[in-house]
């Protein structure tokens, strides 16, 4: 057997979040046999997955404490490990691990450097044009949708720049589906008989849920039986729940802490429902086509490859939460709608498991080294 290839990942930490998850699923799965996996970690945090980090056979786990990236003490203490793993692939994650990588592949040339691209920017500012320069230094940039791939093409500087395009997937066996919708219900203290609209996602401007909340209230106009359920923390949080009050639709409207166990609450879902402004993929859309949930979303960036209109979900015009409410109130009514679309998903998702996914991203990572 050829020699195993040495794969280093760098993300800035392991909290909750779709890039972390995705990574979790990869640094599982990924076939031990062929590759040496290391992750580091730029920042200490990794409580979240830290039970399910540590049993993953022939991992291991760097972690950095770096407070302050004014200290160049970080570049040395990274440029350590690095070359001391001497790996064959430097695979980096998020916008932090970028600027590290571009920073540090100016010292370090050995490695092939390849960044994830999880998601698409147009903001003019100093931070992002340093930013843009640092991702555009790798090797290869890997798109998690045609939508980024497109993006990563008309922003790069120089026409030999390598993007290649390997969407997303997810573990199936990290969800549970033997939950009771009705017994989730009870729990929560919704009503049986309701229409449960849910969404899932950090409080975060490019989710949207200033639009949601606007969607929402349209939807109670025609539909009283109608409930918002809310999955998610984050720093937009409190406003939310502030415009939730100054609408006076509480009463409809639940929020629940960010979890690990989304299964429970997709199990509640009669609908998905995502305002997201600016998205590169779409996790939690896709976990909701994975649980046969019919989806209504805006029509923006990489949704329409998961939102297929009238097939996987219904698509709004981006912005126009009247549009979006009319979809709502379309797939809360009319059962052979949401019946056509449930039958679509299940043939859909398929082409989004983590095991189709490393089908690509192993063949990448073995074909890769003709670049040095």
């Amino acid at each position: 057997m050829d020699k195993k290839k040495t794969i280093v990942h760098i993300i800035p930490n392991f909290n909750f979040g779709g890039a972390e998850i995705y990574l979790l699923d990869v640094l599982k799965h990924i076939n031990k046999e062929k590759y040496n996996i290391h992750i580091i970690t730029i920042r200490p945090n990794i409580e979240w997955f830290k039970k399910e980090l540590d049993i993953i056979e022939g991992l291991t786990v760097h972690t950095l404490n770096i407070k302050s990236l004014i200290n160049v003490k970080w570049a040395l203490s990274l440029g350590k490990i690095i070359k001391r793993l001497k790996p064959d692939i430097v695979h980096s994650h998020l916008n932090l691990s970028v600027l590290v990588v571009g920073f540090l592949k100016k010292f370090i040339k050995a490695p092939i450097y390849v960044a994830s691209q999880h998601s698409v920017y147009r903001e003019k500012t100093f931070y992002y044009k340093v930013l843009k320069k640092a991702m555009l230094s790798n090797d290869v940039l890997l798109a998690n949708s045609k939508f980024t791939e497109n993006y990563l093409n008309e922003i790069k500087e120089n026409k030999n720049t390598d993007i290649r395009t390997i969407v997303l997937g997810v573990d199936f066996k990290r969800y549970s589906f033997n939950y009771n919708r009705n017994t989730i219900l009870k729990e929560l203290g919704l009503p049986v008989e309701g229409k449960i609209v849910g969404n899932i996602g950090r409080y975060k401007h490019h989710k949207g849920h200033v639009y949601l909340i606007e969607m929402f209230q349209e939807v109670l106009k025609k539909e009283k039986n109608a409930h918002l359920l809310l999955v998610g923390s984050g720093a937009l949080k409190q406003e939310i729940i502030s415009l939730v009050k100054e609408k006076k639709i509480e009463t409809n409207v639940m929020f629940v802490d960010e979890t690990k166990n989304v299964s429970k609450y997709l199990t509640a879902f009669d609908l998905y429902c995502s305002t997201s402004v600016s998205e590169s993929f779409g996790i939690s859309v896709l976990e909701a086509i994975m649980f046969n949930i019919p989806v209504a979303s805006f029509n923006t960036d990489a949704i329409p490859e998961l939102v297929i209109d009238n097939k996987t979900g219904l698509l709004a015009e981006k912005l126009n939460t009247i549009d979006l409410a009319e979809k709502v109130i379309a797939l809360l009514k009319d059962d052979e709608k949401r019946a056509n679309i449930k039958m679509n998903q299940k043939s859909f998702v398929k082409d989004y498991t983590i095991q189709s996914h490393l089908l690509k991203l192993e063949k990448f990572y073995d074909n890769i080294t003709f670049l040095k």
